[in-house]
């Protein structure tokens, strides 16, 4: 799940699509604990030049920003969110680790 929380890997993983490989540099999320793990968030600039991106993102600014955070629930669920501040466009991914047995999930 280290992948999950890992600021940087945007930039990189998704220099084809929204990533900034030029300004690698991760945004510092703010880190909240909660009852049931810990809450991240932060406004972080993404690239917007994909034909269509757009209709997405709400603005034609070849860079936009997106709100995200990351939600961690003890033990093995991660909730990703994502919202498009022009277009108010929410994008929700749900991460749960499996125990397969004591070795792999």
């Amino acid at each position: 799940m280290e992948n999950s929380f890992d600021a940087a890997h945007f930039n990189f993983v998704h220099k084809a699509t929204f990533g900034m490989i030029d300004k690698p540099r991760p945004v510092i999320y703010d880190l909240i604990p909660t009852p049931t793990g810990f809450h991240t968030e932060g406004l972080v600039p993404v690239a917007n030049t994909m034909p269509g991106a757009d209709r997405i993102t709400g603005s034609k600014e070849a860079v936009t920003k997106r709100n995200l955070s990351n939600e961690w629930f003890l033990t093995a669920v991660r909730k990703f969110g994502c919202v498009y501040p022009d277009s108010g466009i929410h994008h929700i991914i749900y991460n749960c680790a499996t125990p397969i047995d004591d070795e792999h999930i």
